[in-house]
């Protein structure tokens, strides 16, 4: 899996050849699929923001322990429109029916386990495809003997007090969040080459609704994009964040990949989990994707 000159913990599975990818099913080994989106992210952030950063926490998490990094899917569920910040109203959010979604999931996830990878790792960045994602692992994660799978959304790996500081007035909520301070400090911490740092917006008060209207009414369009803030967003924060995302999805891969199976023996029990109050900061129903 290594090879000359390859990272000992990480490796990106369109680099290898097919006996490097034989050699990587490996229990030890965790294949990781980073799931994001095509959509407005801003005028400073780039369309494939939810993918590159599902990429780099991937990336991060390699650092600890030995992963198998798929090509992120780009192409997923299409944006909705309150937590997305209208994204289908801006040119360049494109996406899959939900149903197409699933089924590119339960093909993917079925052809790793028919092919021996046993631990497998869903990274999602993009609110609409949490369902989708899960409906495909549904139809497929029983059918590898001693396979595990893992659908992890990144944004409710974070507490309430992870993020409480960023926000004096109180957090707003994903759903206003979108390319806020969160993502864009992720962003510029992971991927400040691709921030444009000088067209960071803050809106001017988009209604924001709590339902959905068909058609979308004019008014609840954010003008750049970002329903909320982004302004006081730094790489300095997005780094914190970072190592505190990565620290909390490595944890739910060693309780989760490292268990004994169900029913085996031996083995200590799992440590207790830490479940955060979700009718507070972090706890709301959207992403920053």
């Amino acid at each position: 899996m290594t090879g000359a000159g390859r990272s000992p913990a990480v490796s990106s599975f369109e680099e290898l050849t097919w006996r490097e990818a034989g050699a990587a099913t490996d229990p030890s080994v965790t294949v990781v699929l980073p799931v994001g989106s095509l959509e407005q992210h801003g005028h400073h952030l780039p369309l494939g923001t939810d993918a590159l950063l599902a990429l780099e926490l991937a990336r991060r998490l390699g650092e600890r322990r030995p992963v198998l990094i798929l090509p992120p899917l780009f192409y997923a569920a299409r944006s909705q429109p309150r937590s997305s910040g209208a994204a289908r109203e801006f040119p360049g959010s494109v996406g899959l029916s939900g149903a197409v979604l699933t089924r590119v999931c339960r093909d993917l996830v079925g052809d790793l386990l028919q092919q021996g990878f046993r631990h497998i790792l869903i990274l999602n960045g993009h609110y609409e495809n949490a369902a989708f994602l899960f409906e495909g692992l549904t139809e497929v994660a029983g059918s590898g003997a001693g396979a595990r799978c893992v659908l992890l959304n990144w944004w409710e790996q974070l507490r309430v007090e992870d993020v409480a500081g960023l926000f004096p007035d109180g957090f707003p909520g994903w759903e206003v969040e979108h390319a806020g301070v969160v993502e864009t400090s992720l962003m510029e911490a992971l991927c400040p080459h691709l921030v444009r740092g000088d067209a960071k917006t803050d809106d001017p008060g988009t209604r924001v609704r709590s339902y959905d209207v068909f058609p979308l009414p004019p008014d609840a369009v954010p003008p750049t994009g970002v329903p909320w803030r982004s302004t006081p967003a730094s790489a300095a924060i997005g780094a914190r964040l970072a190592t505190v995302l990565v620290d909390r999805i490595e944890a739910v891969l060693r309780l989760e990949m490292e268990m004994p199976d169900a029913g085996g023996s031996g083995g200590a029990a799992p440590p207790p989990v830490h479940r955060p109050d979700l009718g507070g900061a972090a706890g709301t129903r959207a992403s920053g994707g």
